[in-house]
């Protein structure tokens, strides 16, 4: 899915939103290539205080499955 190079990346959250999903969620972070500009991953939250978390998942995952290290995150 996404065997491209991940030294940048950009963030960004949106929320809350008016209406929660089925499962209470009122957020969302989306996680970007700034080189390919393919969002890879896309995330519900259900609270803004789970962003760091997710963050941390989402670099592991790319550490892991892929072997990159994130050099330098971007967010608005």
């Amino acid at each position: 899915m996404c065997r491209l190079t991940w030294g940048e990346v950009h963030t960004d959250m949106w929320g809350p939103s008016p209406v929660k999903s089925p499962s209470g969620k009122l957020y969302y972070i989306s996680f970007t290539n700034d080189k390919t500009l393919l969002t890879c991953r896309c995330t519900l939250l259900v609270h803004k205080s789970d962003t760091l978390h997710t963050y941390l998942s989402f670099e592991a995952w790319i550490k892991t499955q892929h072997g990159y290290r994130i050099k330098c995150l971007h967010s608005d």
